[in-house]
């Protein structure tokens, strides 16, 4: 008997002796992997829900800071911006607001001030002199580089398009009359031209060549195709250029060309509206910037990432030059939203940040914005003007 109750007992308390202590660890084992499990899931969450705002903040780290060294204030009324409206011309800034027309030079210095009333006022310079138009009712007023008023004229109606070549050459569009209305550096009318139906999508003008180009996008009952309206400055008709099947993105006039980007092409023309090159595009146009200076020609393209056979990059930079030739694939990381030429340079920018690149696709430099960008500016091919809501700081390029 007290053999089997001692062999009894031993086999009663190794159980409990033995399966305690793994219990115990097993539970514990338990509450720590559901810890873990809460922690990964909070961290994973914050990272999936919050990712664009830690991509946000990393991409305002990348870049210098720029060299500020001008420095424009927008005025605010009733808590709005939207009465101030800034506008860069060859060497100067203007600011018109609330019944004032300010002109700052190049440095973002006061220059002068004068009275300036109107609904919508729009100001255009060519270096020595400047033309203010209030758009809304087509009322023109010709200044001299001190803001000395020289001519007037009223009541031309609602005014779609104001240009002010170097050479002199006022141009207004006039939509509801369907004219084009050309006048000297003296405000003196040279010249009308009929602007035909139709959706006019672009006025170009040479700044020195005497050349200007209407564009249309025509819609027919078996397709579509771009036109191109040809004439002198003195408004003579030169003829047309048709572009078959193809949406004109963006055209140009240099000194000694037409340019035009379609949907999948780059054209060059001369003045006669005889064919010069043409470069076929085979991926997607994102950005078009055409250089009026020398005719480059400057295209963010893009390709579809599902496309497997295609083993190019997904987004690049390409630069033609003004005798068609065409560069090799610059690849980029960025999400362009505006492009630019300052000389020979290429300006871009994102949400946070503005790039310069060499002709050869060499990053210059990176510059850090303080806020998001409104739109930046390019005068006298070296100083560039980088607006945000409140204000517009100037940088030189070169430093």
């Amino acid at each position: 008997m007290a053999k089997n109750n001692d062999i009894k007992k031993i086999k009663v308390k190794r159980p409990i002796n033995q399966s305690s202590k793994p219990r115990k660890n097993s539970k514990r084992r338990k509450k720590l992997g559901i810890v873990l499990s809460m922690v990964i899931l909070i961290l994973v969450t914050i990272f999936v829900f919050q990712f664009h705002l830690i991509m946000d903040y990393s991409g305002r780290l990348i870049g210098r800071d720029a060299n500020v060294f001008g420095h424009v204030e927008k005025e605010r009324f009733l808590g709005l911006n939207k009465d101030t409206r800034l506008t860069i011309t060859y060497k100067h800034i203007f600011k018109w607001g609330k019944g004032r027309l300010i002109c700052y030079n190049e440095l973002g210095q006061k220059l002068w001030e004068k009275p300036m009333n109107g609904e919508d006022i729009c100001i255009r310079g060519n270096g020595s002199s400047f033309v203010a138009a209030d758009l809304n009712v087509g009322d023109l007023f010709l200044l001299d580089e001190n803001g000395v008023m020289l001519k007037k004229e009223f009541g031309l109606g609602k005014i779609g398009r104001l240009i002010y070549t170097k050479d002199g050459i006022i141009t207004c569009y006039l939509p509801e009359k369907k004219k084009l209305l050309i006048f000297d550096n003296k405000l003196i009318e040279r010249a009308s031209i009929a602007v035909s139906d139709g959706m006019l999508m672009d006025i170009e003008i040479a700044d020195k060549a005497d050349f200007i180009a209407l564009t249309f996008f025509r819609l027919s009952g078996d397709g579509y195709h771009s036109q191109i309206f040809t004439y002198r400055k003195d408004g003579s008709d030169i003829g047309s250029i048709n572009i078959e099947g193809q949406v004109l993105f963006d055209t140009q006039v240099t000194n000694t060309s037409l340019i035009c980007v379609t949907d999948n092409h780059v054209y060059a023309y001369d003045f006669n509206n005889n064919e010069i090159w043409q470069n076929e595009i085979d991926r997607t146009i994102k950005k078009v910037c055409i250089s009026k200076r020398n005719g480059t020609v400057i295209l963010n393209l893009i390709r579809a990432k599902e496309n497997l056979a295609d083993d190019r990059p997904t987004n690049v930079l390409v630069r033609i030059n003004k005798s068609g030739r065409l560069s090799k694939d610059i690849p980029i990381s960025y999400d362009i939203e505006r492009i630019d030429m300052a000389g020979d340079k290429t300006v871009f920018s994102t949400k946070y940040q503005i790039y310069v690149m060499s002709p050869t696709g060499k990053l210059d430099s990176i510059l850090k914005l303080k806020d998001y960008l409104d739109k930046f500016h390019i005068f006298n091919n070296t100083y560039l003007g980088i607006e945000y809501s409140d204000y517009l700081d100037i940088i030189d390029l070169g430093s």
